[in-house]
């Protein structure tokens, strides 16, 4: 998700000098950001409420161990969302 809203930040930048002159203002790029943290947030959030309480909690690990997936990785990771989002709109 980080991934494709960067590709799209940067598609936004470049596209007005394509069709006219004016370029978005340095607040817009600071709004849009910030609306696509909290989406990344709310990724993030979704599968804490869908997932086994049991598999979660023990931790889920992918690829022999590389990512380990726990309650606490989870919740520093919408934590860092919000944050940033905060940051950003203030």
């Amino acid at each position: 998700m980080l991934f494709i809203s960067i590709i799209i930040l940067l598609f936004f930048t470049a596209l007005p000098s394509f069709f006219y002159r004016e370029q978005l203002p340095a607040n817009c790029y600071s709004r849009i950001s910030s609306i696509l943290l909290i989406f990344c947030s709310i990724l993030t959030i979704t599968p804490l409420l869908n997932a086994d309480a049991n598999t979660i909690g023990s931790g889920i690990a992918l690829y022999g161990g590389l990512f380990h997936i726990t309650y606490i990785s989870q919740f520093i990771d919408i934590f860092l969302f919000i944050i940033g989002s905060f940051i950003l709109v203030s």
